[in-house]
Parts: C-alpha cells; structure tokens; sequence
C-alpha cells in the first residue's frame, strides 16, 4: 500500500486490533486517529455517512469502512 493511511478507531475496539494487528504484519505505516463513543466526532462521519461506526481505514483519502 504506497500512499498515506489513516486508521480511525475507538481505543477498545476489537474489530480495530484486527486492522492493527494487519497493517504491522504487512510493514504498513499508519497515523491513528481516535474517536470517543460518548461524544462522536463530526469530522469522521463523511468517511461513513451510513453506518456512522468506527473502524474506519483511510488510504489516499478513500474510506474502506467497517460494514
């Protein structure tokens, strides 16, 4: 994956270890952004209008959201 990705996630999400535990094995560098689940950050939601859930991917500027 060559570019610039950004993994948005809430601190206790399993579903996020998973894209972690990924992105290390493959030797991907990565920025992580966290959201809090009692006070959302409205700058996440174009990323995922519909489900409005974390985890979210981030490469190039293109989500691949958790569905």
């Amino acid at each position: 994956m060559v570019g610039e990705a950004k993994l948005l996630k809430t601190w206790s999400s399993p579903f996020a270890l998973r894209i972690v535990w990924a992105l290390k094995i493959k030797g991907i560098e990565y920025e992580t952004i966290f959201d809090h689940l009692s006070n959302k950050n409205a700058s996440f939601l174009p990323y995922n209008p519909i489900y409005k859930k974390v985890p979210i991917l981030i490469h190039n500027g293109k989500p691949l959201a958790e569905l």
